[in-house]
């Protein structure tokens, strides 16, 4: 079978493969890239409005598949390969970067409370990076000075190959 990303739709798919989702929609959310007819939606009413359809997706979709929502991978506060490149250059000397734990949760609790809902209303299951992308308390944005991300939220190669045992769990 072989899809194009730029065309595919879920009835594309064929039943009982699994759908597999990771997305940024803390941005979407936290940004208001999203746009609904109420002009006037701010604060938690935006953000319910911007659940509903994310629900209701997830649900449709796990009635011919088996879906997986992926719990965020963290954003960083700098670009990671940037800063630690730099600190380099510069003769510093580097540390890893990452996130507080609090503070990863603060800026995701809108979306961990979105796709709980989805396991709750529609039996989804999540999956959590966190095994493969913490240390000690910490979202980690490198380890050992290696970048996980290509810049603040984009896992980099490294990064991706971190997680693939989490992904291999799934389909063994």
């Amino acid at each position: 079978m072989k899809l194009r990303s730029e065309n595919v739709t879920a009835a594309d798919v064929p039943a009982g493969i699994p759908v597999v989702i990771v997305n940024r929609l803390g941005h979407y959310a936290e940004s208001h890239l999203v746009h609904f007819d109420d002009k006037n939606l701010v604060g938690i009413q935006y953000l319910l409005t911007y659940a509903e359809p994310m629900i209701s997706m997830v649900c449709s979709l796990n009635q011919h598949h088996k879906v997986y929502l992926v719990r965020p991978v963290p954003e960083m506060d700098v670009n990671v390969s940037r800063h630690l490149s730099h600190a380099l250059m510069m003769g510093k000397q580097p540390q890893d970067v990452s996130i507080p734990e609090a503070e990863y949760r603060k800026k995701t609790e809108f979306i961990w409370q979105a796709q709980d809902r989805a396991v709750n209303q529609c039996g989804v299951k999540v999956i959590d990076p966190s095994r493969w992308l913490c240390t000690d308390g910490r979202r980690m944005g490198s380890k050992n000075l290696q970048p996980l991300y290509f810049d603040d939220s984009h896992l980099s190669e490294t990064g991706n190959r971190v997680l693939i045992p989490m992904f291999k769990a799934l389909f063994h």
